[in-house]
């Protein structure tokens, strides 16, 4: 399965807040230091003040412009996914994929078996009380 984006105009883009975009920690941390707050807000910055920050180098300004692809990929209706587990990837902290991939059975979930969907009650009381309280 292949979903292709339909475009996304700039004005949404430049809007979206960098807390919700999917950079890593350490670049959310960064620019958050610094008062970026919106996408637009980041792309009028320039590299050079970027790479002031503290804790912002070149791997996070790599990042930044990795995802400022991505972001003209959506503006021009060309970005693709081969799967719902890659959009997950891209946007979703680790805990809440894992849920998720339990609940829907994306990925073996070592106290859910295959046979039954898993519910939220029970896959929180296996984070929370491990595997064997499940019933």
């Amino acid at each position: 399965m292949t979903v292709k984006t339909k475009p996304v105009a700039r004005a949404t883009l430049d809007d979206w807040p960098l807390a919700e975009a999917g950079l890593s920690f350490r670049a959310t941390r960064a620019i958050r230091a610094s008062g970026l707050r919106t996408v637009g807000q980041l792309r009028d910055c320039p590299d050079a003040k970027l790479l002031e920050l503290w804790s912002f180098g070149r791997k996070t300004l790599v990042e930044v412009h990795a995802f400022f692809g991505f972001c003209e990929r959506l503006e021009q209706g060309q970005q693709t996914f081969r799967s719902l587990r890659e959009v997950f990837e891209l946007f979703l902290p680790a805990n809440q994929r894992e849920i998720l991939y339990a609940r829907f059975q994306m990925e073996a979930a070592a106290s859910h078996p295959p046979r039954r969907r898993a519910t939220l009650q029970h896959i929180g009381t296996a984070y929370w009380h491990g595997p064997e309280a499940d019933p």
